[in-house]
């Protein structure tokens, strides 16, 4: 299978991409909700199958036709992650489903990164992220943030740390 062509729009136009998203579905990343309907708004469905590596496919069939497979015992976190970086190879490099693709969640190549901030994006917004971030008591240590920020926007620790960083805000 070729390797996915990354969509090269820089940062500034996957935030768009991704807000757009946000906008259109309704999600707001600080309420719990089952972010499988996020993906069945734009057509996609949901699939487990334990024999996926993490989980972490997708493939487009065409507008309105994917298939995201997850592995059933990954965290609920870990899930809502992959489900939001699978969106953004839907997004980004099917073009909606312009290009048929699948794509495998292995790798650091552009388009995985492009991915992945995408899903960084639509799960922490900058914006909010950046504000509630500063909100938070000085009396917490740098773990006691990070663990914060995860619960209040339902992602892993990991996921919150590496927003905090890449936003240079550890």
């Amino acid at each position: 299978m070729p390797d996915i062509k990354e969509c090269g729009w820089g940062k500034a136009v996957i935030r768009s991409v991704a807000n757009k998203v946000r906008e259109v579905s309704g999600f707001n990343p600080k309420e719990t909700v089952d972010f499988k309907g996020i993906v069945e708004i734009f057509g996609g469905k949901v699939s487990e199958d334990k024999d996926v590596f993490f989980g972490d496919t997708i493939d487009v069939r065409g507008k309105l036709d994917f298939t995201i497979k997850l592995h059933p015992l990954a965290t609920t976190e870990r899930q809502r992650f992959t489900l939001a970086h699978e969106l953004g190879h839907y997004f980004l490099h099917s073009r909606q489903g312009d290009k048929p693709l699948q794509a495998f969640r292995l790798g650091t190549s552009m388009a995985e990164q492009e991915a992945n901030y995408f899903a960084a994006e639509l799960l922490m917004p900058e914006s909010m992220f950046r504000e509630d971030f500063n909100s938070l008591s000085n009396d917490l240590d740098q773990d006691g943030k990070i663990s914060r920020m995860a619960q209040m926007y339902h992602v892993s620790f990991t996921a919150a740390s590496v927003r905090l960083s890449s936003l240079g805000l550890l």
